[in-house]
This record gives structure tokens, C-alpha cells and sequence, in this order.
């Protein structure tokens, strides 16, 4: 810890943030390697911790070293709609296996036993959780832990096996489970069909957000992201997750690339985006969007540098974080924690802020470069808000929805998942 009134230096502490990662890494490499040495046939993995708050670990770098990707998940069991988180950690650890069939190594038949209140599972929940990984990409659905403990700090983990034995209803699922995977073993050769939207995701936006001395606390990328998520899962439309460095060919699979907080960029990375709308692509960019460079070296002319004064037409000029019941609209739309000082360069204006201390202010902006267009969100919408922002875009687009509210419809190749987590059913039927 520095003394009163200094912190450290922030290009170093994102350094140690990659050196921790990687170091990690090579004694992954290492041990893999002299395995290798003895077994050239069986494929070497190690499990990940997809989970929103998880963040020691670049697994975009890590995914590139293993001979297939796996991973660990447990449910945030207070949110009762946490099968929206389920999704997407799923979508996210299928993004690290670069859209191929991966692998759920470890999650919980019902209840864990490290969070505040752990909740069991109720009645037929672990089978649409266990669908909804699988619908997803993972090639099965594997617990922690066999037989539930008699001693230790996880005696009240749930297993496989509970402290009463066979005859109870988590044996009883988990068996039928395994005999539902077994006679659907067909989709194990089949990837999740690709989304027509893309979200970024960046380990290292994480790590430069955790940082003190921001503008305010009251921001958190894992939350907007989620937030992002949330909204179109629940407008029913499927997200793919790529890191902020993909190449031009990769977003150019997409109609729609998200840039949530997408804080660093380098110049080759802005470019790259740049190149993407020139060749027809849509952008939604967030705000505290590409403020530096990947030393958190803060880019000068205006916040945001050429990616939103230039693609999305806005100059940024000073930001203002939002006072405790501060803060709307001029359509309505409700907002949170954050304002900006902002110019209208040459875009549409959606919406302005109001009862802020930007009054007038461009909130939220579009602009068009042919037939794309580039869209800006200067605030942090509310959940309600930024479903509405959203389902405009994709009217605007023409992005295809389906599900949604409370329910999700995903297809793995021929195989087409319905799963209704308020009626608690799901259905998989062979469409071809």
C-alpha cells in the first residue's frame, strides 16, 4: 500500500496485471508440455471460472494453449433471474473456444455453500441450467462434487450423491440428465449457431475499471456489460462475445459489434474499428469508451479519440458523474451514475440530457457513413431504457429476435433449444 493521498501507478499495475496472467499461464504451458512428453494422444485442458466477477485471468489468452476449452460455473443465487447470467457466462466461454464445442467442467447440482444465502436449486431448475450450457456450446454438464462431504468447509456443497443418499430428488435429476444427454449424444457434432451481434469483452477493461482514482466509484464494467446483456436476452436476441483486439475479418461476420466500456484501445485496435463501419458494419459504443491507450495513457482532442469523434460524431469534453437521484432524458429514457459534457460534431440526436449539470447535452446519438451506422450512449441507461435503446436498434437493423422475457431459443446445428424458465420446461426439437 502507498502512503495517504498517492496510489500506484497505473501502467504498472495493469503490467502486473498481465505479468500475474501470464506467469500463470506458463506454468500452465510448462506442466502441459511435460505431460506431452508422455501422452500425445489425450487432449490437456484446465478449467476456467467464467463467472461475471472473475477476472484474474486473460481466458482469450488462455483458450489459445488448450486443447479444448472448459470451464467452471456457479449460479449468483440471490438474483432470481440468474439463468440470464448462466447465458451469459455460456455465450462468453463459448467466445473464448472462438465459436467451437467446449466443455462445462464444474457446477453445482443445487446449493453451494460460499455465498451469503445458498440457495437449492428448486424442481427441475438444474435440468434447464444444464440445457442452457448445452444449447450453448458444452459438451456435457459436469458437477462438483460426486458424494456430498460428512466433514470440511464443503460439507454443505451439494453433490452429485447428497447426505441422504440415492433416494432424493437431485440423484434422481442428475440421472435423468444423464440419460437426456445420452440419447442426444448427436449434439456434441454440432457448434451453437452464430449470433448477428457481437459484444466486446477485454480482461484488461476490467483490470484498468478496478483501478482507484476514476472519475467515480459508482461505475463497474462487469455491471454494464451485464447490463448490456441482460437487456438483449431479455429482448430476445443472442450475443457472441469476441475480445477488443479481433481482426476485421471476424467482426465482420456481424451486423452489430457492442462496445460496452471499452476503455483501451490501441491505435491499431481503433483502426480496426474504424475499418469495420467502412465496410458496412454497426457500432454501439458506451461511454468512458476508448479514453487511452493500453498504458492508460489518456488520448488528447477530445475523450473518446477518433472512435467517437470521428465515427460516432460526438466531442466529449468533460465528464460528470451523476449525483444520487440526478439525472434523465429528453425522451424519457431513465438514467444512472454517469454524464457527459458533450458536442454534437455531425451526428443525430436521439435524446438529451436533463436535470443534470449538461442540460442540453447530446445523451444518446446515431450517425450514419453510408449504409452503416455508428450509435453513442453517453449515460448509463436503466435496464427498462436500454431494452427500449436497443430494440430500436434492432428494428433499425433488422436483427431477428426470438424468446426472450423469460425465455430463450437457441440453435446448436440442426437442433433447435426452447427453454421456458417460468413454465420451467424445455424442449429440443431436430429441425433438419
Amino acid at each position: 500500500r502507498t502512503p495517504d493521498g498517492t496510489h500506484p501507478n497505473p501502467g504498472q499495475q495493469m503490467d502486473f496485471k498481465r505479468f500475474s496472467s501470464d506467469v500463470h499461464l506458463e506454468l500452465y504451458k510448462m506442466e502441459r508440455d511435460i505431460i506431452r512428453n508422455y501422452d500425445s494422444v489425450n487432449p490437456i485442458t484446465t478449467n476456467f471460472m467464467s463467472m461475471k466477477f472473475t477476472y484474474a485471468m486473460d481466458y482469450f489468452k488462455w483458450a489459445k494453449e488448450v486443447d479444448f476449452v472448459s470451464t467452471d460455473h456457479y449460479l449468483a443465487q440471490k438474483d432470481r433471474r440468474n439463468f440470464i447470467d448462466l447465458a451469459q457466462q455460456a455465450d462468453l466461454t463459448r467466445g473464448f473456444a472462438n465459436g467451437k464445442q467446449w466443455l462445462l467442467m464444474e457446477h453445482s447440482s443445487s446449493a453451494v455453500n460460499w455465498q451469503p444465502r445458498n440457495y437449492a436449486k428448486t424442481p427441475g431448475q438444474e435440468f434447464r441450467n444444464s440445457a442452457s450450457f448445452v444449447a450453448r456450446g458444452s459438451q456435457g454438464a459436469m458437477y462438483f462434487q460426486w458424494r456430498a462431504s460428512q466433514a470440511g468447509s464443503e460439507r454443505f456443497h451439494s453433490a452429485m450423491v447428497p447426505h441422504a443418499g440415492q433416494n432424493t430428488r437431485v440423484f434422481r435429476e442428475i440421472t435423468e440428465l444423464g440419460a437426456w444427454l445420452k440419447d442426444h449424444s448427436d449434439l456434441a457434432n454440432h457448434p451453437t449457431e452464430m449470433a448477428e451481434v457481437a459484444m466486446v469483452y477485454d480482461y484488461e477493461q476490467f483490470w484498468a475499471m478496478m483501478q482507484a482514482n476514476l472519475p467515480t466509484k459508482a461505475i463497474s464494467y462487469p455491471k454494464t456489460v451485464a447490463r448490456w446483456y441482460r437487456a438483449k436476452w431479455e429482448n430476445g436476441v443472442r450475443i457472441d462475445y469476441d475480445p477488443a483486439d479481433a481482426d476485421l475479418a471476424t467482426l465482420s461476420e456481424y451486423k452489430l459489434v457492442l462496445m460496452p466500456m471499452v476503455h483501451m484501445l490501441s491505435e491499431s485496435e481503433e483502426k480496426t474499428y474504424h475499418d469495420y463501419v467502412a465496410q458496412g458494419g454497426n457500432l454501439v459504443v458506451g461511454y468512458f469508451s476508448n479514453i487511452a491507450d493500453r498504458t492508460l495513457r489518456v488520448k488528447l482532442g477530445g475523450y473518446g479519440g477518433s472512435l467517437v469523434k470521428d465515427l460516432a460524431g460526438i466531442y466529449v469534453e468533460e465528464f460528470y458523474p451523476l449525483r444520487k437521484g440526478q439525472g434523465g432524458l429528453s425522451n424519457s429514457y431513465e438514467i444512472e451514475r454517469w454524464s457527459e459534457l458533450t458536442t454534437n460534431l455531425s451526428a443525430d440526436v436521439i435524446a438529451k440530457f436533463q436535470d443534470s449539470d449538461v442540460d442540453g447535452c447530446p445523451a444518446l446519438t446515431v450517425k450514419k457513413h453510408g449504409s452503416a451506422k455508428v450509435w453513442y450512449q453517453a449515460t448509463e441507461l436503466k435496464l427498462g431504457s436500454q431494452r427500449k435503446f436497443f430494440r430500436q436498434i434492432q428494428k433499425d437493423l433488422g436483427i431477428k429476435s426470438e424468446g426472450g422475457e423469460d425465455s430463450e431459443v437457441i440453435l446448436r446445428g440442426p437442433y433447435r433449444f426452447e427453454i421456458d424458465h417460468s413454465k420451467n420446461k424445455v424442449k429440443v426439437s431436430r429441425q433438419r
